[in-house]
């Protein structure tokens, strides 16, 4: 397996919203974490040598609507 690679994503909003994150390599999905006070964390080996453009993906609840973060470059050598 390859070197870990954690993801972190927050969301912000008057409380802290709930919910789950999802973490993609372009359009493969790497794996979900749920929120915990505003903050999803996602560690993986998975990420093949390479250039990634990882993003997030908010899947919303009942109070914040479903949202994504900027695209962020990330090379695995």
């Amino acid at each position: 397996s390859g070197n870990l690679a954690t993801l972190t994503a927050t969301v912000s909003g008057g409380q802290y919203p709930t919910g789950v994150v999802n973490f993609y390599s372009g359009s493969v999905l790497l794996g979900s974490a749920t929120l915990s006070n505003g903050v999803a964390i996602f560690a993986t080996r998975n990420l093949p040598v390479g250039g990634h453009s990882l993003v997030a993906k908010y899947l919303g609840d009942q109070k914040y609507e479903v949202s994504e973060s900027e695209i962020r470059s990330h090379t695995v050598t």
